[in-house]
């Protein structure tokens, strides 16, 4: 099983569902136990931080603050790459 294969449609990998359904026992363990790649963009040529920004409008109730907060401390995601854009989509006050 290739967990990087990204869908020859949306882009997304594993690790990017992952974080699309906020997930966060999953983005763990994809990170700590099968290096999942995170750093992967979709066909729009978003990250894991911009999806997150993305649905965390969509699905207010899931952890994706939380979620954010993981990427960037433990996983080491750049929250620099397309910050301008990720600001604009976020609508969450704690995540900016």
């Amino acid at each position: 099983m290739d967990l990087n294969y990204q869908d020859d449609i949306t882009g997304e990998n594993c690790a990017l569902i992952a974080v699309k359904t906020a997930d966060l026992n999953l983005i763990k363990f994809l990170y700590k136990k099968t290096n999942a790649n995170f750093e992967a963009l979709n066909k729009r040529n978003e990250g894991a931080l911009q999806i997150a920004a993305v649905w965390s409008k969509k699905l207010i109730h899931l952890p994706y603050e939380e979620v954010i907060k993981y990427l960037i401390e433990e996983i080491g995601l750049d929250p620099c790459y397309c910050h301008e854009e990720t600001l604009l989509i976020c609508e969450n006050s704690k995540i900016i």
